[in-house]
């Protein structure tokens, strides 16, 4: 089971008045980026490096999930600068993968 499995599994289960309206997939999604800046704060280590290493990746998710996250990111970002009237909704955040 990865970390994004059970992270979204325990939120699911607690009260969803604390947490608002926010999509469960999108929490997860922030929870990985900071778990894996964490990593490369840490290590020194980029992104491309950090994904090369399974015993980190893996448990978070795997390579295609961390890269779907990271992708989610840079659109949210350019989405949330754009001053384009009519941009359309936000990006959505990638679905977590099952356990």
């Amino acid at each position: 089971m990865t970390i994004p499995a059970v992270l979204r599994r325990l939120v699911a289960d607690r009260e969803r008045e604390l947490l608002g309206d926010r999509d469960l997939d999108e929490l997860v999604a922030v929870a990985v980026m900071d778990m894996l800046q964490t990593a490369i704060d840490t290590t020194g280590l980029d992104v491309e490096q950090i994904l090369d290493v399974a015993a980190i990746v893996e448990p978070l998710g795997g390579r295609d999930y961390v890269l779907a996250v990271l992708s989610w990111r840079d659109a949210a970002r350019t989405w949330a600068r754009s001053r384009r009237r009519g941009k359309g909704a936000r990006p959505a955040p990638p679905t977590v993968p099952s356990p």
